[in-house]
């Protein structure tokens, strides 16, 4: 019978251990290693060289103002423009639906290797909402969305096809997020009524076909 690779902790951690390999029952039945698991796939994501050159392409492309504060002094670090997921799925939520995507549809031999790629294939195709932040907005304001004290981003100021996203791992989503969809939109529309909304609108209320 196969069994994954597994590396175990010493001394009070020899019950405690990592694997690279994806297990369905271990991972779906303890959310404790299920998000360690996903942490992993984000790390690996982040210290990616794609990574760093879909950021490269974006600003290439002209994505270099804050959506919040506009236009600021390239030569400020303290005000540096950075790639924000969001501002409804974090890096965590985009892992987390691939992941668990992939589990559901019982593919083999699943890494943190494949989930990472995948999740940076999905960026080079654009298929990932992002905005583009100053530091400040993005660590003081961005990340606090989903305890509803930070900034609202609205629609028209993000890039990327997230109902395209959507469309192809739908099956790893939860009620969770799917309510962060339809709260997003809900936000975008009292804030103005009429938006930009990329197709988001549509799939918002398609969500319960997928079921």
């Amino acid at each position: 019978m196969y069994e994954p690779l597994r590396v175990y902790g010493l001394g009070q951690y020899e019950d405690e251990y990592v694997s690279f390999e994806a297990e369905r029952k271990e991972l779906l039945d303890d959310y404790d290693r299920f998000e360690k698991y996903v942490k992993g796939c984000e790390e690996m994501v982040r210290d990616d060289d794609r990574y760093t050159a879909y950021i490269a392409k974006l600003k290439e492309g002209g994505l270099t103002h804050c959506a919040i504060m506009g236009n600021l002094p390239e030569d400020e670090p303290k005000l540096k423009v950075e790639m924000h997921h969001g501002p409804i799925f974090n890096l965590f939520d985009i892992c987390s639906i691939v992941l668990k995507a992939c589990l559901e549809r019982g593919m083999s031999d699943i890494t943190t290797f494949k989930i990472a790629d995948i999740v940076l294939t999905e960026h080079e195709k654009d298929h990932i909402m992002i905005v583009m932040l100053s530091k400040p907005v993005h660590m003081g304001g961005a990340h606090n969305r989903k305890s509803n004290r930070g900034i609202f981003v609205d629609i028209k100021a993000t890039f990327g096809r997230l109902d395209k996203f959507i469309d192809e791992w739908h099956d790893g989503m939860d009620r969770e997020h799917e309510s962060m969809i339809k709260r997003y939109c809900q936000e975008c529309c009292n804030a103005e009524g009429n938006s930009l909304d990329q197709g988001l609108f549509d799939t918002a209320e398609k969500l319960q076909s997928f079921k």
